[in-house]
């Protein structure tokens, strides 16, 4: 597949960070990238940032497939902002990134690669936790958070691993193909956990790839919604239903399609030696989110 790849970026607020951040994106050394920046009606000079940036020539010209801006009148939320840029993409390959992170040296690149060598249409990469100063973060929730990537490096799958929890971390952690997007029909519409929804969906279709040096900027600060449960990193182990309360939690959804051979990633074990699993000391006597999601969904069958 042509490793045509681009780039959505939703602002809201992100005067601080925005600029280098955008750099980030124009450093990759992709070939063929095009940038899609979405102002969602942001109060500070986060707009008057971007259109700074965006200005400049030697910005633009790094994006041979092109540059859009789209400032928004309303503010839609994160959720619509970021399926909106997504459905206007051209490329083969999608990624979002959160306009107060950055991406690492090569990011895109190392992705892209293993997407094609492992024949997957998802892959992640390792975070660097930040603070608002570019401090490293190792403790506290940088260092509770980081567990489930730790987790990604244990389990037989990362499949399985993302069972667990989050080892994406972040939607700006993702790169996954225009095809496989359109197959899930986006993201929805979670707070928390849009991203761990998105990504055990994607799990049912394909084998995620985990790349460690390929690594991700992934900032905490006092305004973005993941500090809302920095002080209690406990919580990053629950599920949510949506706003609307119409959708299920994302993790029993997931058990209850792989109990019901709802996929066709081919290194999804049979649901009986699921149940081993759940038993074996090293990847779950730990987890009792996991254990209680998979109890509920046999439940629910």
């Amino acid at each position: 597949m042509n490793k045509s790849i681009s780039v959505i970026a939703p602002a809201y607020n992100h005067e601080k960070y925005i600029e280098s951040c955008l750099w980030s994106i124009a450093k990759q050394s992709c070939r063929e990238m095009e940038l899609i920046v979405l102002d969602d009606c942001s109060k500070d000079r986060t707009r008057d940032i971007i259109q700074q940036v965006l200005a400049q020539e030697s910005f633009c010209e790094r994006f041979s497939m092109g540059v859009r801006f789209i400032p928004h009148e309303k503010n839609k939320g994160a959720h619509d902002t970021i399926n909106e840029g997504l459905m206007m993409a051209k490329g083969n390959y999608l990624a979002v990134i959160n306009t107060d992170d950055a991406f690492g040296e090569e990011h895109l690149e190392l992705l892209l690669d293993a997407c094609e060598r492992e024949n997957s249409e998802f892959a992640f990469g390792g975070v660097r936790v930040v603070d608002e100063n570019d401090r490293l973060v190792n403790e506290g929730y940088g260092k509770a958070i980081m567990k489930y990537q730790d987790t990604a490096r244990m389990c037989p799958t990362i499949t399985m691993a993302l069972t667990r929890g989050n080892s994406t971390i972040s939607t700006g952690n993702m790169v996954f193909t225009a095809r496989l997007y359109r197959e899930l029909g986006g993201f929805r519409n979670y707070k928390y956990v849009h991203d761990w929804d998105f990504a055990l969906r994607a799990a049912l279709i394909t084998e995620p790839v985990f790349v460690p040096e390929a690594y991700y900027v992934y900032r905490l600060h006092g305004g973005n919604t993941i500090s809302e449960i920095a002080g209690h990193p406990e919580e990053a182990d629950k599920t949510e239903n949506a706003e609307d309360g119409s959708t299920p939690n994302p993790l029993i959804q997931f058990m209850q399609k792989i109990l019901r051979g709802e996929y066709t990633n081919t290194r999804i074990p049979w649901f009986p030696v699921w149940e081993y699993f759940f038993q074996y000391k090293k990847y779950y006597s730990d987890d009792t989110n996991a254990k209680s999601a998979w109890a509920e969904a046999k439940k629910l069958q």
